[in-house]
């Protein structure tokens, strides 16, 4: 009862915030990313909509699939989950940008679920520090055939994520970050100079 209740207070924050400024830019990011991974040619703007808001009440990819499923039999089973699955961390990355950038955070650190099924060019990303306005291109970084450049969850399949950098001190200086389309190494007093970040 108590999980039930805390359930819908942190769904009712969500709904409020999904319906000011931080909504309106992540869908904006939402559509974007969509758009430039073709979800918009395989499903129509109203069901992108709808596995948004799906997401966002707490449902798993499977749970999506499966009710899309019941109404739009058409759709390929297998094919539809993972679709699904890639448009629920694409609205999951957009809302952390909007949140990230109403409150003047910049920088994040990529995070990988670092197990075997992680592809080798965002293994490469595992905790590099990069701005929201200037998106890597990992598979390039690595020499491997382009993909396009995106944050974590944007592409298909991706299960990484977008740790907001909040303070200096949560990162261990050296380290390394995404600048000019390279990865490189940076003190903590080059990272302050770049970045503008002083705490």
């Amino acid at each position: 009862m108590v999980y039930e209740r805390s359930g819908r207070t942190i769904y009712e924050g969500l709904k409020r915030e999904y319906a000011g400024p931080v909504g309106k830019a992540a869908r904006r990011y939402f559509l974007e990313s969509c758009q430039r991974l073709g979800m918009t040619s395989y499903f129509p703007l109203k069901l992108l909509d709808y596995i948004r808001s799906q997401n966002l009440k707490g449902l798993r990819a499977e749970g999506i699939a499966s009710k899309i499923l019941r109404r739009f039999p058409q759709y390929d089973g297998r094919e539809l989950e993972g679709k699904v699955r890639t448009v629920a961390f694409i609205a999951n990355t957009a809302f952390e940008r909007a949140q990230a950038e109403e409150i003047g955070l910049e920088w994040y650190k990529w995070s990988s679920c670092q197990d075997e099924r992680v592809r080798a060019s965002h293994r490469n990303m595992e905790g590099v520090l990069v701005s929201w306005g200037d998106p890597p291109a990992p598979e390039e970084l690595i020499g491997e055939s382009p993909q396009g450049k995106y944050h974590p969850g944007e592409i298909e399949g991706c299960r990484c994520d977008a740790l907001p950098m909040l303070r200096l001190d949560d990162t261990k200086w050296p380290t390394r970050v995404y600048i000019n389309g390279r990865i490189v190494s940076m003190s903590r007093k080059e990272f302050q100079r770049i970045s503008g970040i002083q705490n």
